[in-house]
């Protein structure tokens, strides 16, 4: 069903809603249904299937999108948390950190300290942690970008600035499934609301770093992570 009459800056009519949020939702299942049996399939994840019984009614909770992209993301933690032998703890956000930490560590180990002095054999296996690392961590990215997703951002309030978002969302998975590096596509013009927060030095951290680098870069993660939430509005 074609939408006609849009035009830049106005506000989409109740059917131009109702069309565009149906193709949308349609593009959201077909997705969401590959990457469920991606995980199921070659992961061996266990994904509980929502019944239409578990939403009230309207188009996207009938069909119970939320509660599937959270076990979805669930399981792809849970393939980059067993790889690296960690058991679950905390939010999605947190999960997130934990594993790159983790991957980190693999990828810049404290215990090899001069790299180019590796016999041969040595070297090639720290070349296999360090790749194995990298390539797991490759569902911990595809997370990062949906934490904030609840499944109901559009349905809630479908403005095309809400529709750009999730389509671009959407793009950035596929791209990255891809193995693709693209820059975003332009959907019109943007406006930015840009706060500065307060600053943080990273030199008064050297002696933290100099003791423990792992300890030091996961504080300084932390700080910025908590400097930028407070400033999100």
């Amino acid at each position: 069903m074609a939408v006609n009459g849009l035009k830049d800056g106005d506000q989409l009519t109740a059917d131009q809603e109702t069309i565009l949020y149906r193709r949308l939702h349609f593009l959201g299942e077909h997705l969401l249904g590959l990457m469920e049996d991606f995980y199921k399939n070659y992961y061996q994840q266990s994904l509980k299937m929502p019944t239409e019984e578990d939403g009230s009614g309207d188009w996207g909770e009938k069909h119970a999108i939320a509660p599937r992209l959270q076990a979805l993301l669930n399981a792809a933690l849970t393939v980059a948390e067993q790889s690296f032998g960690m058991k679950a703890k905390g939010s999605l956000t947190d999960r997130c950190r934990r594993i790159e930490q983790a991957s980190w560590d693999r990828i810049y180990r404290d215990d090899l300290q001069d790299l180019e002095s590796l016999p041969a054999v040595k070297r090639g296996l720290a070349d296999l942690v360090a790749e194995d690392a990298n390539l797991r961590i490759w569902h911990m990215h595809l997370v990062e970008n949906f934490v904030s997703v609840t499944g109901k951002y559009v349905a809630d309030n479908p403005t095309v600035e809400r529709f750009a978002d999730t389509l671009l969302l959407l793009w950035k998975m596929i791209t990255q499934i891809k193995g693709e590096s693209k820059p975003l596509p332009k959907l019109g013009k943007k406006y930015a609301l840009v706060t500065t927060g307060e600053p943080i030095s990273v030199s008064d951290r050297w002696p933290d770093y100099k003791a423990s680098r792992r300890k030091a870069v996961a504080s300084l993660t932390d700080t910025l992570q908590q400097s930028m939430e407070s400033l999100i509005v």
